[in-house]
């Protein structure tokens, strides 16, 4: 999609994405990764619902352009207000480098 410019996933649920995408996730997943477009991934290294080794497995997959980010001591809900202020403050930066 031409007007797409990035795309960014915060705390993805590899573990249970094909409940939330209704068994589409495969699909998904493979557009976002293949993308010539940035992406950006980042978790929590205590995600609830992604490991952070099928976090690093799942990133070390994406095509470039691409960067990723796991917050040490964080959870899937980012409970920690300063590394949530953290995190959004590297999303923004992403973003806009994106819009250019």
């Amino acid at each position: 999609v031409d007007c797409v410019v990035g795309a960014c996933a915060v705390s993805y649920p590899f573990d249970y994405a094909w409940a939330l995408a209704l068994w589409n996730a495969g699909g998904m997943w493979k557009s976002f990764r293949k993308s010539q477009k940035p992406k950006l991934m980042v978790c929590g290294a205590h995600d609830n619902f992604c490991s952070r080794s099928r976090f690093e497995r799942e990133a070390a997959s994406l095509s470039q352009p691409a960067d990723h980010r796991c917050f040490d001591s964080v959870d899937h809900f980012w409970a920690s207000r300063g590394v949530r202020k953290e995190m959004a403050a590297l999303v923004a930066t992403w973003a806009r480098g994106c819009a250019g």
